[in-house]
């Protein structure tokens, strides 16, 4: 069946630019002429109802060419996947629409998110003349969509076989990011959509629903990490989690060697090994996110226990193999949401040999000490720690969460000696160290000599001017920024 849409495809097979305005302007005239000539046939009484009549066929046209002429949008709300892919002829356009498009569609709806997808087809006669970035930017925001993919299809003979040779680039809108994160992220996005396939005319229809599954997995990974990298955890984690089910872990190197047939997977081996890596990332980032954001709302709890979860999803991404990256987190939430002070004491013990020089463990497993009444283990673990590069986000967040157990727990009384040696050595700060001095030795009474010993040194340490009359400072050197929770997370 004939559609007036097929009019611009057909004009577009035969190099007819139509988005031209001279070409506008030649439909206007034909419509004119048209509403000309009918009211003329049809009697039309005087010459001037004839002009007007023309004027507004003239205008009927022009109007139906810039309507012909706009770029398809985005719906309001949704993941916006623009594909325009040019054809060379009718019947190429036909499978591109019918088998390619549409079959993506019907594959990213299966997914029940808080924004759905949308495919949305752009015809060849608007696709972008594009090479790179730059020159696609302008046309995904005119078309207000989050993931432009373009190319072309051309039916060529290989080999004596008649073939469809389909090629794609893509481009996807994400925040403002590294260049180096960029460039590792355009490896990735080749990964997910393949630049050149090739469909045998005799096998047209399987290769194109393969094709199709592909392309919508590949889709779906690309907004996943864009998502991720805008600093969207939620929506990034829900859609790799999904995809993790879907697609299911690549196979070992002994079955890849495996003889016999095998059920031809819907992605890649290499997309396959990329997915439970940005997954397990992308789960320990939202986990710090929620952790950072009970920091500033202790009275959340549900923010903790979103952090949890998606700290189990980094571990099941990891085959459970559990880590440096796992024991400090789930040490704080074992504490923070159980109070059980012996997981979390097994856990930062195992970190000793992960990472022996990060101080993150020992300012952690110090606090639990301290919680089980081991304050002598506590000030060696804080000792050796503040010999070492200590991050200043890190120390705001150790005396952030030391406050919030004080006024919450009500002691112990040995953490305010912790506090006045991490404002005295880590902070640099004397009064706020000779105000946690002054509570511990106001509340520890009878202190143990060698308790007493160590407050008694620290004041004399804190009393004692310099040359310049100013307090005797410790140098603190603060290591390269990283994701920091309530506690020392690593």
């Amino acid at each position: 069946m004939f559609s007036l849409e097929r009019i611009p495809v057909i004009a577009s097979l035969y190099g007819v630019s139509w988005t031209s305005k001279l070409v506008g302007l030649a439909i206007a005239v034909v419509f004119g002429s048209v509403f000309f000539g009918a009211a003329k046939i049809l009697g039309a009484p005087g010459l001037a109802a004839a002009a007007i009549l023309f004027c507004a066929g003239t205008a009927s046209g022009y109007l139906l060419w810039m309507l012909s002429c706009r770029t398809p949008r985005n719906k309001p709300g949704m993941i916006g996947i623009a594909l325009a892919i040019k054809a060379e002829t009718e019947e190429e356009h036909r499978r591109i629409r019918t088998d390619f498009i549409q079959e993506i569609s019907r594959c990213l709806s299966r997914n029940e998110t808080v924004h759905p997808f949308y495919v949305y087809e752009i015809p060849g006669h608007l696709a972008p003349e594009v090479n790179d970035f730059e020159g696609a930017a302008p046309f995904l925001k005119k078309s207000r969509g989050h993931l432009l993919i373009w190319g072309s299809i051309r039916t060529r003979t290989k080999s004596k076989v008649e073939t469809y040779c389909l090629t794609l680039e893509g481009v996807v809108t994400h925040s403002i990011i590294e260049h180096e994160r960029s460039q590792a992220f355009s490896k990735e996005m080749r990964h997910a959509i393949p630049a050149k396939t090739e469909i045998s005319l005799a096998n047209e229809l399987r290769g194109f629903e393969s094709t199709s599954k592909s392309i919508s997995i590949g889709v779906q990974y690309i907004v996943a990490i864009a998502a991720a990298l805008s600093g969207d955890w939620v929506f990034s984690q829900t859609l790799l989690l999904e995809l993790q089910g879907r697609i299911g872990r690549p196979p070992s190197v002994k079955n890849r060697k495996t003889k016999g047939k095998r059920k031809k997977p819907e992605a890649s081996i290499a997309l396959q090994e990329l997915v439970p890596l940005r997954l397990a990332d992308v789960c320990l980032g939202h986990c710090h996110a929620a952790i950072k954001q009970w920091q500033n709302n202790k009275e959340d709890e549900t923010l903790l226990a979103r952090a949890e979860v998606s700290l189990e999803h980094y571990r099941n991404a990891k085959d459970k193999v559990e880590g440096y990256g796992y024991w400090i987190p789930k040490a704080l939430l074992e504490v923070t949401l159980r109070r059980d002070l012996a997981a979390a004491e097994r856990m930062l013990l195992k970190c000793r040999t992960a990472a022996i020089d990060d101080p993150a463990w020992r300012l952690s497993l110090a606090f639990v000490k301290v919680i089980n009444g081991n304050v002598m283990e506590a000030l060696n673990l804080y000792d050796a720690a503040l010999e070492r590069h200590v991050h200043p986000g890190m120390l705001l967040d150790i005396e952030d969460y030391v406050q919030w157990w004080l006024s919450k727990h009500n002691g112990p009384p040995a953490l305010y000696l912790l506090s006045a040696m991490l404002n005295a050595h880590g902070k640099c700060d004397k009064q706020l160290a000779l105000s946690d001095l002054d509570t511990f030795e106001t509340l520890a009474i009878p202190l143990d000599a060698p308790l007493k010993l160590r407050a008694s040194t620290l004041r004399v340490e804190l009393e004692l001017p310099d040359s310049s009359g100013n307090f005797i400072k410790s140098a603190m050197n603060p290591s390269p920024s990283k994701p920091l929770g309530a506690w020392a997370t690593a």
